[in-house]
């Protein structure tokens, strides 16, 4: 998925690249790499209410799973 959403932004292709990094994040929630990535694009493309649902995604993740690294990387 990573290396999908890499090449799709790399393309312009912004929308995809964002699915494609929620897909890897829903499969690995406390890699903070993805995380990061995923919120950086966000940012950069202003996608407010987005980067808010991904956030207390991760933060509820990180508490179901009792796995801090997902939310950690938000601060």
């Amino acid at each position: 998925y990573v290396n999908a959403a890499e090449d799709e932004r790399v393309n312009g292709n912004v929308e995809q690249a964002i699915q494609l990094y929620e897909g890897a994040l829903r499969l690995s929630p406390e890699d903070t790499d993805i995380a990061s990535r995923l919120l950086d694009l966000l940012i950069e493309e202003r996608h407010y209410e987005e980067i808010v649902r991904n956030c207390d995604s991760l933060t509820a993740i990180a508490r179901k799973t009792r796995i801090p690294e997902g939310a950690i990387c938000l601060l």
